[in-house]
């Protein structure tokens, strides 16, 4: 049986091209989120955001035009699951750049970059995952050292404090959960922990969606 959590909400993150974020993927995704019983799912679709992961792979591009490219995906992405979206309670489509141009948005970002060069913990856990990612991207090879003056990690380490800055924004939203696909970057779990419900226990409870498994057993408090 699914866990009840009535009269609180969630957000559920969209990462464009992601396979679960999809046609009937994405349709088993909302109805194991509407079985809950949320009283609001929003939706955050980073699709100006996906042009930092894109430009690390393809670093000819220009990058205002793919961010103008993603911006145009995640519209297109909104009206091709127009119908899915209706079915969510009280739902609102947020777009990154809805995020980005938050009043407190900048504040947030400022202070994830401070804390990555003061907090070691931090730092480290944010630099294992992009050397990660990096290496299953084949940008880096096996048992190559992370070099800070080079474009690919300078754009990987910006990418996950932007992730994490709008993670503040949602916190600042007011929502009880949020919902990601499958893997979620150690760093946003750091936020989330020591940050966010460290002080607030009922903001940002984290749900990681795998569709190979149920649920009630992806669904944990991030502070135990």
């Amino acid at each position: 049986m699914n866990r009840i959590v009535t009269h609180t909400s969630c957000v559920y993150m969209v990462s464009l091209g992601h396979s679960q974020h999809v046609g009937k993927s994405l349709k088993k995704d909302f109805e194991k989120l509407i079985n809950m019983r949320f009283k609001k799912i929003d939706i955050l679709i980073a699709d100006t955001l996906q042009a930092k992961s894109l430009i690390v792979r393809e670093q000819d591009k220009d990058i205002t035009r793919l961010i103008e490219d993603c911006k145009a995906s995640g519209y297109e992405w909104e009206n091709r699951h127009k119908d899915i979206i209706s079915q969510l309670p009280d739902s609102k489509v947020y777009h990154w750049e809805d995020i980005t141009s938050h009043p407190n948005y900048l504040h947030y970002l400022s202070s994830v970059k401070e804390m990555y060069f003061s907090d070691d913990e931090f730092k480290n856990i944010l630099n294992s995952s992009i050397y990660d990612y990096l290496i299953k991207a084949k940008i880096l090879e096996h048992e190559e050292k992370l070099n800070f003056d080079k474009l690919p990690v300078k754009l990987s380490i910006d990418y996950v404090l932007e992730e994490c800055a709008a993670i503040y924004i949602q916190a600042e939203l007011g929502h009880s959960y949020l919902a990601y696909p499958n893997v979620v970057n150690p760093a946003i779990c750091y936020i989330l922990s020591y940050k966010i419900q460290a002080h607030n226990p009922n903001l940002l409870k984290l749900i990681v969606i795998d569709q190979k498994k149920n649920i009630e057993r992806e669904l944990y408090d991030v502070v135990n």
